[in-house]
């Protein structure tokens, strides 16, 4: 039987995975504790649907952060620190 899961399930998979299972185990254990649902019914749909708006999201949120990244790295940031003749300096840092 094949399921989507719907929460990670660190034997099968992850979100989204489609994984082919034995109809007992499907019935008796993922499905009434809603870790996994039936690939043909209109709820995986709509599941597949929502995991590829995240999917997008996610990559949308990547790129932001990799201009970001880009923006910061050419930041230069100096420090004055006040220390003894020896070198040693003052308090904690």
């Amino acid at each position: 039987m094949e399921l989507m899961l719907i929460e990670d399930f660190p034997q099968l998979g992850y979100i989204g995975d489609v994984v082919n299972v034995k109809r007992g185990f499907a019935r008796n254990f993922l499905v009434p504790r809603g870790v996994g649902i039936e690939v043909g019914s209109q709820r995986a749909r709509e599941m597949k649907h929502y995991i590829d708006l995240v999917n997008k999201k996610k990559e949308k949120a990547k790129v932001a952060a990799e201009e970001r990244a880009q923006q910061l790295s050419s930041i230069r940031l100096k420090f004055k620190l006040k220390g003894a003749a020896s070198g040693k300096s003052f308090g904690s840092i």
